[in-house]
C-alpha cells in the first residue's frame, strides 16, 4: 500500500510539472504578443466589421489574395480586450465581435494556390491575438474551439515542408493551440523538429557548415541568407522564447548565433545588406527591421556570446564601425569581402548549386543571378529603391552575357539556375581572398576570377568563347542606380565630368568614378560607360562569338575625384597579374606579399620572386611570402574527382613544400586549410627517443613529449602534422627549453622555431 502510495505521488508530481510548463508557456507566448491598440484604431476596425464577420474594405472573392489584413485585425481586437491598460479591456462587445471574425474566418477556410498562406502564414498570424481568448474560447463556445484548433494544427499534421524555415514556421503555426491542448506528445515532437533544425545541415536546407543559411535547394544549394533565413531566425527564436524555462526548450542556439557571427554581420554596409542572398525577392533593406530586432532578442537571451551578437547589431545599425574581413561560404560558392567603407561580393554557380531563385511570379529575371555577379556596396545608394524594377538582367555586375533579346529561361525554384560546370571556389585567410570559376551558360565559357585584396578588387577573364551567338557579348563591371552629381572620368589625370543619358566608350588610360566607386582598366579593352534610364552602367563589348578574349579591370570601392589618379597609381605598382590563361589565373599583391592563385588545371606556374608552384590537379590557393604558409581550397566540392592535391613549392631548385593535400569528401569540401612551409627548406632529424642535434637545436622525444633545447632563446615556436594543419603555437617564449605534449602524434611533425628555422621530425 505505502509503494502505491508513493507511486501516485511521483505520477502527480509528473501531471504538476507538465501543468506548470503549459501555463509558463502560455504566459511567454501573452509576453511576446502583448499589444495595447489605440482607441481609434479598435473604433476603426469595430466599424469596419460586417454583420457576417468579414471586414469591410478586404477583396474575400479572390482566391490567391492574401487576407492577413483579416487576421491582423482581429488580433487587435483580442490584444485590446485582453490588456488591462487598454479601454476596451474586459469589454463583451468586444470579444463579441472577435468571436464574429474568426468564425467567419474558421467557415470561409480561404485556402490560396500557394500552399505558404494556408500553412504558414494564416496559422502564424492568428496565434498573435488567439492566445489572449483561446481558453476564455474554450469554456463558452467549446464547438467553435475545436474547429479552432483543427484549423490551426491542420498544417503541422500534414508533415510536408518540414524542412528549414519551413518547418520552424508551421510549428510556430501549431504551437498555440498546442499548449493550450497540453498536447505533450506533439510539443514533443515540436522539441525533437527544433533541435534537428537548429543543427548543422548538410542537404541544402538550414544552417550549413560554414553558417550560411540555404533553403530551396532541389535543384541545387542556394544561400538564402535574407527573406528565409530571416524567417527561420525569427521562428526559431520565437519557439525558444515560447519555450523557455521548459522541458520542450531546445537549450542552445549556437549555430544560430554562429549565423549572425560568422555570416550575416559580413553582408552589411551603409544600412543595406548585399542583395545576392536575398532568393527571388531581390532587395538591400526590406528586411532591415525584422533583422534588427532578431538580433536584439538574441543579445537579451543573454548567452556566451552576447557581447560578440550586440557588436553585430551595432555595426547593422550603424553603431559601431563595420568589421573588416574577407568570408568564403564554400557551399554557396560565395564570397563576402569588407571593409569600413565598403562590401564587394561574389556569387558564383557550379553544378552544385544554383543562383537566385524565381517563383510565385517573383524573380523571374533571375536567370543570370548567379553568373558571377559582383556587387558592390559604398554608399549603400548603389542598388537599392526601385532598382531592380528597371535594370538590365543581362547585366548583372560582373558577368558576361550575350546581350540578344531572346526570352530567357524563369529558374522557378532554382531550376535552371546552375552553371554548367562543377568549378566554382574560393580561398581566403580571413582578411583577403580570390575566387574564381569556369563559366560556361547559354553557350559561353570563360574563366572568371576575383581577387579581393584590401581596398581593391581586380577582376580577370580568360578564354571568353561563344560560337553560334548573334548578339554582342558584354562583360559589365558594374550597374548601379545613376547620381550624376557624382560620375566623373580621368584621362592623364585631368578630370571631365560625365552627365545623363550619354554613351561613351574610352580607352584604356580612362579612369572612371561613380559614386566613389573607381573603375580602373587593367589591360588595353576599351570600356563603354552609359548613364541611360537612370542607371549608371559600365561595360566591355568583346563582339559577337568572341574567341579566347580576355579582361582586366580594377574596382575600387573608396576614392574621390581627389585620390583616385594617385591611388590607381599605386594599385597598379602594388599588383601584378602573374598569370592569365586557360590554365591559371594569378596575381601578386607586393604589400603583403602574398600570392593569390586560382588553377583551372594541373599546372605549373613560376612566379616572381623566384617561386614555382606545381600541382596535379585544380585549387585555389594564398602564397604568403613573409609568413611561409599558404591557403588551400578545393573548387570541385563534394564532386571532386580526385583525392588529393599534390603540390610543391620550390625556390632557386630548393623544395619549400612537396606533399599531397587530401581532398575531404564531406561538408568540408571546398573550406580553405592553412599550411606552413619553410622559406629555408627543410631541415630533417630522425628521433628514436633519443637526443638529437640539429643547427644547435636539441629535440628529445619521451612519454609523449617532445622536448625542445636551443643555445639561444626562442622567441616564437609552432608544430604542424605532415599536411601542415598547426597542433601548438607559442608565442613570446623568451627561453632555452620547451615542452609540447605529442601524445597520439604519429609520424612526421614539422617544427617552426622563430619563423626562420623549420624542422622536420619523424
Amino acid at each position: 500500500m505505502r509503494q502505491t502510495i508513493f507511486l501516485f505521488f511521483l505520477f502527480a508530481l509528473g501531471i504538476n510539472a507538465q501543468n506548470t510548463d503549459f501555463d509558463k508557456m502560455l504566459d511567454n507566448i501573452k509576453s511576446e504578443y502583448t499589444q495595447d491598440p489605440p482607441k481609434k484604431n479598435i473604433d476603426d476596425i469595430r466599424r469596419s466589421l460586417k454583420v457576417d464577420g468579414s471586414f469591410t474594405g478586404i477583396d474575400y472573392t479572390i482566391k490567391d489574395k492574401d487576407l492577413r489584413n483579416h487576421l491582423s485585425k482581429m488580433s487587435r481586437l483580442a490584444q485590446a480586450y485582453s490588456n488591462p491598460n487598454n479601454t476596451y479591456y474586459q469589454d463583451q462587445s468586444v470579444y463579441d465581435d472577435y468571436i464574429k471574425s474568426i468564425e467567419f474566418w474558421i467557415t470561409t477556410d480561404h485556402t490560396p494556390s500557394n500552399w505558404w498562406y494556408r500553412h504558414i502564414a494564416y496559422p502564424k498570424e492568428m496565434n498573435k491575438g488567439l492566445v489572449f481568448v483561446i481558453e476564455e474560447i474554450k469554456t463558452k463556445n467549446p464547438t467553435l474551439y475545436r474547429k479552432i484548433i483543427d484549423y490551426q494544427e491542420w498544417a503541422y499534421l500534414q508533415q510536408d515542408h518540414m524542412e528549414g524555415a519551413n518547418g520552424a514556421d508551421k510549428t510556430i503555426g501549431a504551437f498555440v493551440a498546442a499548449v493550450v491542448e497540453k498536447d505533450a506528445n506533439l510539443l514533443t515532437q515540436f522539441s525533437d523538429l527544433m533541435r534537428r533544425l537548429t543543427s548543422i545541415q548538410d542537404g541544402g536546407e538550414g544552417i550549413e557548415k560554414d553558417y550560411g543559411f540555404y533553403s530551396h535547394s532541389g535543384n541545387g544549394r542556394q544561400i538564402y541568407t535574407f527573406g528565409y533565413g530571416k524567417e527561420y531566425l525569427k521562428s526559431v527564436l520565437d519557439y525558444f522564447v515560447f519555450t523557455k524555462g521548459t522541458q520542450y526548450n531546445v537549450q542552445t542556439l549556437v549555430n544560430l548565433e554562429k549565423m549572425v557571427i560568422d555570416h550575416v554581420q559580413y553582408l552589411f554596409h551603409a544600412g543595406n545588406y548585399d542583395p545576392n542572398p536575398t532568393g527571388r525577392y531581390n532587395n538591400t533593406f526590406e528586411y532591415m527591421n525584422d533583422l534588427k530586432n532578431i538580433v536584439t532578442k538574441m543579445v537579451a537571451l543573454n548567452t556566451a556570446n552576447k557581447s560578440a551578437l550586440q557588436d553585430a547589431h551595432d555595426r547593422m545599425s550603424g553603431q559601431k564601425k563595420d568589421l573588416e574581413g574577407n568570408k568564403m561560404f564554400w557551399r554557396g560558392d560565395y564570397m563576402a569581402h569588407k571593409r569600413s567603407n565598403f562590401l564587394s561580393t561574389v556569387r558564383m554557380t557550379s553544378t552544385r548549386t544554383v543562383g537566385a531563385e524565381a517563383g510565385n511570379n517573383s524573380g523571374n529575371y533571375n536567370y543570370y543571378a548567379g553568373a558571377g555577379v559582383n556587387y558592390t556596396i559604398h554608399t549603400g545608394n548603389e542598388y537599392n529603391g526601385t532598382y531592380f524594377s528597371k535594370f538590365n538582367s543581362r547585366q548583372f555586375p560582373g558577368t558576361t552575357v550575350e546581350q540578344n533579346t531572346k526570352i530567357l529561361p524563369v529558374p522557378n525554384w532554382g531550376k535552371e539556375g546552375k552553371n554548367d560546370n562543377d568549378f566554382a571556389g574560393g580561398v581566403s585567410d580571413g582578411k583577403n581572398g580570390a575566387s574564381a570559376m569556369i563559366y560556361d551558360k547559354q553557350g559561353i565559357t570563360a574563366n572568371k576570377s576575383w581577387f579581393f585584396i584590401g581596398d581593391l578588387v581586380l577582376a580577370l577573364g580568360s578564354e571568353i568563347y561563344q560560337t553560334n551567338g548573334t548578339a554582342d557579348v558584354y562583360t559589365t563591371l558594374n550597374q548601379t542606380n545613376l547620381d550624376p552629381s557624382k560620375l566623373s572620368y580621368f584621362q592623364n589625370g585631368t578630370r571631365f565630368q560625365l552627365s545623363a543619358n550619354v554613351n561613351m566608350t574610352n580607352n584604356a588610360n580612362t579612369f572612371v568614378l561613380s559614386s566613389g566607386i573607381g573603375y580602373v582598366p587593367f589591360d588595353s579593352n576599351r570600356y563603354t560607360v552609359s548613364t541611360e534610364n537612370d542607371l549608371f552602367k559600365m561595360y566591355i563589348n568583346h563582339g559577337v562569338n568572341p574567341s579566347k578574349l580576355n579582361y582586366a579591370y580594377l574596382l575600387m570601392p573608396n576614392v574621390t575625384d581627389a585620390t583616385i589618379v594617385s591611388e590607381a597609381a599605386k594599385a597598379k605598382s602594388n599588383l601584378k597579374i602573374e598569370s592569365q590563361n586557360e590554365s591559371c589565373h594569378a596575381v601578386y599583391d607586393s604589400t603583403t606579399s602574398q600570392y593569390y592563385i586560382a588553377f583551372f588545371k594541373p599546372y605549373t606556374l613560376n612566379l616572381s620572386g623566384g617561386l614555382v608552384v606545381k600541382v596535379d590537379n585544380p585549387c585555389m590557393l594564398i602564397i604568403n611570402n613573409n609568413a611561409n604558409k599558404f591557403y588551400v581550397s578545393n573548387p570541385y566540392g563534394e564532386n571532386a574527382s580526385f583525392q588529393n592535391i599534390k603540390l610543391s613549392i620550390t625556390k632557386n631548385s630548393r623544395s619549400l613544400f612537396d606533399n599531397d593535400i587530401k581532398i575531404m569528401k564531406s561538408n568540408e569540401s571546398g573550406k580553405t586549410f592553412e599550411y606552413a612551409y619553410s622559406s629555408f627548406g627543410v631541415i630533417q632529424a630522425r628521433l628514436n627517443n633519443s637526443l638529437s642535434s640539429e643547427e644547435n637545436i636539441n629535440i628529445t622525444k619521451s612519454e609523449g613529449k617532445l622536448k625542445i633545447e636551443s643555445k639561444e632563446n626562442m622567441r616564437n615556436i609552432e608544430l604542424y602534422d605532415i599536411n601542415g594543419r598547426m597542433i601548438f603555437s607559442r608565442k613570446n617564449v623568451n627561453d632555452r627549453e620547451v615542452s609540447v605534449d605529442v601524445a597520439g602524434k604519429e609520424g612526421i611533425l614539422i617544427l617552426k622555431i622563430n619563423e626562420n628555422r623549420t624542422i622536420r621530425i619523424f
